[in-house]
């Protein structure tokens, strides 16, 4: 079974928005709750060409090319799960000055705040660096960092892009069994929940590429990326 992205990102703190390239032309397919609390970015969504331009694969101009980009006082990345999904997310946005609505206008130079998350405080925490409260995650994490990674196509922990830092600590705070495969070798990088699903594979699986480690799997959310 494919992993539910949607719901993955449904109580994600971080205002994000959902692209499927699996329809005929590219389209946002789900805004979550954080980016519907704000209003007037929530309705530039489909009226705001710049934007579009940016994150629309078909489009021809320079910006398309950019990870980041800056909208409503906001700064937004993007980044692909398989070769059906964008993520859009906004990773930082302005103190308001005024009570006037902010303008929708790339600004030039604004000043920012972070978006405030309990497990990313700023753009360098990530789910291998902030406290994390339960014994049973945390010693999950602990398995994860054991890993040898830096023998697969993904490399050491510490190389990792921001981008996948965030969809791996995405990956950990899923409640539900999910596991992601990661590279050409498919290398198995899954959840507290999977873990548990795994039974004594676990965490001898951690690491592996698929064929390795699963011969047969039930009943789990997995997804290939």
């Amino acid at each position: 079974m494919e992993v539910d992205i949607q719901n993955i990102y449904e109580n994600d703190p971080r205002p994000t928005f959902l692209v499927d390239f699996q329809t005929e032309t590219p389209a946002i397919s789900h805004v979550n709750p954080a980016l519907l609390a704000i209003p007037h970015i929530a309705q530039s969504l489909h009226a705001h060409d710049a934007l579009r331009d940016w994150w629309d694969p078909e489009s021809r101009v320079a910006s398309q090319h950019q990870t980041g980009f800056l909208h409503g006082r906001c700064r937004w990345i993007k980044f692909r799960v398989d070769h059906r999904w964008l993520v859009v997310t906004i990773v930082e946005q302005s103190i308001p000055t005024d009570d006037h609505q902010e303008d929708l206008q790339e600004p030039v130079k604004p000043k920012l705040a972070r978006i405030a998350s309990p497990l990313l405080e700023s753009r360098q925490d990530t789910i291998f660096t902030v406290k994390i409260q339960s014994p049973e995650l945390r010693e999950h994490i602990d398995h994860v960092q054991k890993v040898n990674w830096s023998k697969t196509s993904l490399g050491a922990i510490s190389s990792w892009s921001y981008e996948l830092n965030v969809l791996v600590t995405t990956l950990m705070l899923e409640t539900r069994p999910t596991a992601l495969f990661l590279g050409p070798e498919h290398t198995i990088l899954y959840n507290l929940a999977y873990g548990a699903f795994s039974g004594s594979r676990h965490p001898a699986i951690l690491g592996q590429n698929i064929i390795d480690a699963w011969y047969v799997r039930y009943y789990v959310h997995e997804r290939t990326v």
